[in-house]
């Protein structure tokens, strides 16, 4: 499935089933099967003036929800509350 979206995001027309399959070397009932998927869960979708199969927004989305600041707030936060802690009597 990677190859198939990396293969579109390749293509900024899109990519018909048929040329996509060649692109990745599969069989094009193969690609279909993942390309329906796909589309199901809204990654891809399908030009209708072109029939060209295009990604969505969506992977963009997917993309970007883990960040490299979420990132580093998350592994941060333990160290930083135990430095925040009192260590005793002073």
């Amino acid at each position: 499935g990677l190859d198939i979206l990396e293969a579109l995001a390749a293509e900024t027309d899109g990519l018909t089933l048929t040329n996509l399959a060649a692109k990745v070397d599969r069989k094009t009932s193969e690609v279909f099967r993942v390309v329906d998927v796909l589309k199901r869960r809204g990654y891809v979708k399908v030009d209708r003036t072109s029939d060209r199969l295009c990604l969505t927004l969506k992977i963009y989305s997917l993309a970007h929800t883990q960040t490299r600041f979420s990132r580093l707030l998350r592994d941060a936060r333990p160290v930083m509350e135990d430095l925040a802690r009192p260590s005793g009597p002073s």
